[in-house]
């Protein structure tokens, strides 16, 4: 079965993002850290990343003042942490 969203896309999709504008941004599975910053500025949301191998590592993107959407990152696989 092949999927249309990578990791990181249906982790947003489950938090009900409308991903439509990053679409050609995401054409792969690996999604550089560095391309977050983009993804959260188009999309006008906050990522916190966090690493499930260095819990004490934490990344920020985008505007804090929106609601935190905290992703997890294991072995270059991005999910969706739900409290």
């Amino acid at each position: 079965m092949a999927y249309s969203e990578n990791c990181l896309c249906h982790a947003l999709i489950n938090k009900g993002i409308d991903i439509s504008p990053i679409k050609k941004l995401v054409r792969n599975r690996n999604i550089p850290h560095k391309d977050l910053k983009v993804i959260a500025q188009t999309l006008n949301i906050y990522i916190s990343l966090r690493f499930i191998k260095d819990e004490k590592k934490k990344l920020h993107y985008g505007d804090k003042s929106k609601e935190e959407i905290k992703i997890g990152n294991i072995n270059s696989h991005y999910f969706l942490i739900e409290d």
